[in-house]
């Protein structure tokens, strides 16, 4: 009987391990000690450098999607890389705001930083840092390498400025930067006691643009197709220029057509916005939003009497458009 209360006991015990809670494997204790330790030699000592081994009041990590550790290191004003597997007293890899390993120096360029605070990895594995003392956002694009120039600046209008504000287009002492599930990037500010919140943007990729012949002879010089470029909701694309000439005997007028710009509601999602040049006044007339409805806009004489150039827009007005990336602005004429 002693062996099989003994094996009922030995059965409950491993029983009992299997159905432990998967978490308990990664549970951590009081007091736990840690295991490796980064800019120091040793977890006794806690001197501040500028070298590839030494940190100055780090105040930002995180992970890129390779379990890579980098670290904001606050006071010498930069980003460090540290490849994984992390082993206690290794050296960084990639600097990020520096020159080199060994310069701590703080600037306000696109391939320095000022005291930069926190720091996160977007889904395409691009860095972002919040650049606390120069009140803005860089983005440094994947792959990262040491002292690369970022590529987008938030809170500013250029690299060379760090001037704080509280508006939607300035930040005044960014500490904390993320991306939620949809891509958006959100930035919280310090001194402005606000988190605010980036939309990702929407590639708008080519528009383009005809003119339906008739007798007129009105046609397109130049400026189609048209690239938009990437748009953000509630922004508007670069002017693009269009050059229209009527090369009949007969003044045309010319009609301009904005319904394929929804999406498959019907809703008119996006605006083209257009503005007719007259060389005899050397002056753009005000700009004209089109949506459903066929607007004429002007008329255009024959040659060699070219009075008419479009500067045409994009607004995307909302993040949920789902029409076609490719659109069509469509001219018409008559005479």
């Amino acid at each position: 009987m002693g062996w099989l209360v003994r094996s009922k006991i030995i059965t409950i015990f491993v029983f009992a391990i299997l159905i432990l809670p998967a978490s308990n494997v990664f549970a951590f204790s009081n007091g736990q000690p840690a295991t490796v330790v980064i800019g120091q030699g040793t977890f006794t000592s806690n001197i501040a450098g500028t070298t590839a081994t030494a940190l100055q009041n780090p105040s930002g990590i995180s992970f890129d999607s390779a379990g890579n550790l980098w670290v904001v290191d606050f006071n010498n004003n930069r980003v460090l890389k540290y490849v994984a597997p992390i082993t206690t007293g290794e050296a960084a890899t990639v600097v990020i705001g520096q020159g080199s390993f060994t310069t701590g120096t703080f600037g306000t360029t696109a391939t320095t930083l000022h005291t930069p605070f926190g720091i996160s990895f977007d889904s395409a594995g691009n860095l972002w840092v919040a650049d606390r003392g120069n009140n803005r956002a860089l983005k440094y694009a994947a792959p990262i390498t040491s002292g690369e120039a970022a590529t987008v600046v938030v809170g500013q209008g250029t690299f060379t400025t760090g001037t704080s504000g509280t508006t939607a287009t300035t930040l005044n002492g960014p500490v904390g930067i993320s991306f939620d599930s949809a891509g958006n990037l959100w930035v919280t500010e310090f001194n402005n006691n606000r988190a605010l919140k980036y939309p990702t943007t929407i590639s708008q990729v080519t528009g383009q643009l005809t003119v339906i012949a008739n007798t007129c002879g009105i046609n397109v010089v130049s400026g189609a197709p048209i690239n938009y470029g990437s748009l953000t909701p509630g922004s508007i694309s670069t002017e693009q220029t269009v050059v229209l000439q009527n090369t009949g005997t007969a003044s045309g007028t010319l009609a301009v057509h904005g319904t394929d710009w929804l999406d498959g509601s019907s809703i008119a999602q996006i605006l083209v916005g257009n503005t007719k040049f007259s060389t005899a006044s050397n002056t753009y007339a005000s700009k004209t939003a089109l949506t459903t409805v066929d607007q004429t806009v002007g008329t255009i004489n024959p040659t060699p009497n070219l009075s008419t150039f479009w500067q045409v827009q994009v607004n995307l007005i909302s993040s949920s458009f789902s029409g076609s990336l490719t659109q069509t602005t469509t001219f018409s004429n008559s005479c």
